[in-house]
């Protein structure tokens, strides 16, 4: 039996490198790490790092949902 693998895109958050946001193998997604950059600006979401690792938060939800998942599935 032949695994499948599918690497997802999120249109929400753009890809900012040479990696893929989401992989689905089977029932399980793997993510990347996200960055803390505003997708609607392009730019680190502020000076503080509170305010980037919030940015990466959102990020990582967009890209989760857009692969059909959310937070709560995280382990």
């Amino acid at each position: 039996m032949a695994v499948v693998k599918e690497v997802v895109e999120s249109t929400r958050v753009p890809r900012i490198g040479p990696y893929s946001q989401v992989v689905r193998v089977g029932d399980l997604l793997f993510t990347a790490g996200q960055p803390g950059i505003n997708p609607a600006t392009g730019f680190v979401a502020g000076q503080a790092f509170e305010a980037q690792a919030r940015q990466a938060f959102e990020n990582l939800w967009a890209v989760l949902e857009d692969a059909g998942s959310g937070m709560e599935q995280v382990v």
